[in-house]
């Protein structure tokens, strides 16, 4: 890479532990960040104050930190000592909310304060977007050809700060420049950059992970069936972290036994560029082989 690598892993902290595939999306950011000597900053994706829970958070990077994920210091309390809680933080999403707001950039509907897309478009004099994905390649966007009209920013009846916003800021304050995230969300790629041009922030590269689906349909794994403190039941963290690692990796009949090997070897260029099933059977293949071994 031809630059520090500043990224990082936000944690939804509604439930104890992660699900298998935000596991894995986890663990492939924080092997890109070690691989190449960079950072890998943790923070909290709870922008409802009500449903923050302290205790979730910190389950899940203790589940992260028994996976052989080591975060230093300064990765964990890079923001006033600690990390960013989206939920103590809406006076600073509030101050650029109120920019686009006084700019006539938003509308109010359905009692939801949103984005007007195409609005900020023909301020920003912008009609195409162009985003570098380091798995695939320049990824091209016509915003006024795309249909893109209005986006959510926040919620008037709940009062609270809804994802896209908070997500962008938050960058900005990390200083990332790399943008890990499923491949779900290439669609939401120009609308995050005409906000980021829009606040003054510089060009970010991103990563669009493969998905773990549980169908054809290449839906993500959903229910709490696979979450990992409810396979774990079933199978050891060892065996999890392992079919996580090896599931959007092309690696042969190999498999890595911890996150180290995984890393010591790690190519972002064999990350697979198709989502693919969970399949149960490959699970439990690997939990044999560390029986075996």
């Amino acid at each position: 890479m031809d630059k520090d690598i500043r990224t990082y892993i936000g944690i939804s902290p509604f439930h104890q532990s992660p699900s298998l595939g935000p596991l894995r999306t986890m663990l492939y950011t924080f092997a890109f960040a070690r691989k190449y000597n960079g950072s890998v900053y943790l923070k909290c994706d709870d922008t409802n104050l009500e449903s923050r829970n302290n205790e979730n958070f910190f389950s899940q990077i203790s589940f992260l930190e028994q996976a052989g994920c080591v975060f230093r210091k300064d990765e964990m309390s890079y923001f006033n000592g600690t990390v960013i809680f989206q939920s103590l933080n809406d006076h600073i999403y509030k101050l650029h909310l109120d920019k686009l707001v006084d700019r006539g950039l938003t509308s109010k509907k359905n009692g939801l304060l949103s984005l007007d897309v195409q609005g900020l478009a023909n301020f920003l004099a912008i009609e195409s977007i162009t985003i570098e994905d380091i798995l695939k390649g320049k990824i091209s966007f016509n915003v006024k050809r795309s249909g893109y009209s209005f986006i959510p920013l926040y919620s008037l009846s709940e009062k609270r700060f809804l994802f896209h916003l908070p997500a962008v800021i938050d960058e900005m304050i990390l200083k990332a420049n790399l943008l890990v995230r499923g491949e779900d969300k290439i669609s939401i790629a120009p609308i995050h950059n005409l906000l980021r041009i829009f606040i003054g922030m510089d060009d970010a590269k991103y990563l669009h992970l493969p998905l773990l689906t549980e169908s054809k349909d290449g839906k993500r794994l959903r229910g709490k069936a696979y979450y990992v403190d409810q396979l774990i039941t079933q199978y050891s963290l060892e065996v999890l972290v392992a079919y996580a690692l090896k599931s959007g990796y092309v690696s042969g009949n190999s498999f890595y036994r911890n996150i180290n090997d995984f890393i010591g070897q790690f190519d972002y260029r064999k990350i697979k560029k198709k989502s693919g099933r969970f399949t149960p059977a490959d699970l439990q293949a690997i939990s044999i082989k560390f029986e075996i071994k």
